[in-house]
């Protein structure tokens, strides 16, 4: 089932601006709790040229992407484990490690290429029963700035 269209505008339960992958991810998160959900999303960037950008995303935010069948789906270069970190301060002296080992943990953070994550979410939208992509106006009871 779409958004629903009245005589004077089309309605979904929820309208979520912003097709960055926090707006795709919660479309998706909304659509599979059943909600009926809008997406407007700006393209520009998609087509400005190669994207070198990327995401360090932490244990929980890998963890969403995996429940959304994302996370699988990325191509196994577009995904490094980080499992040590080492931070130094302005002076020199300040200095900091984190290690995954020491944590108990796999890994400590993911470093994701942007294009390949925002490629997967936009393919899981396109198939996502429940989400419609749509530059119209929507009205709906709960608005998503993202």
């Amino acid at each position: 089932m779409r958004c629903l269209q009245s005589a004077t505008m089309k309605t979904c339960d929820v309208l979520v601006r912003g097709g960055g992958i926090v707006g795709q991810s919660l479309a998706l998160a909304l659509s599979r709790l059943g909600l009926q959900v809008a997406m407007q999303g700006d393209d520009e960037r998609r087509h400005a040229g190669p994207d070198v950008r990327a995401y360090a995303l932490n244990a929980a935010s890998a963890a969403l992407l995996q429940g959304l069948k994302v996370w699988d789906a990325l191509p196994p270069e577009a995904k490094t484990a980080v499992h040590d970190m080492h931070v130094e301060g302005d002076a020199g002296r300040a200095t900091i490690e984190f290690s995954a080992w020491e944590q108990r943990v796999g890994e400590l953070a993911w470093i994701v290429d942007a294009a390949a994550l925002e490629r997967e979410l936009g393919a899981a939208i396109r198939f996502a029963p429940h989400v419609e992509v749509t530059p119209e106006e929507i009205e709906a009871p709960l608005v998503a700035l993202c």
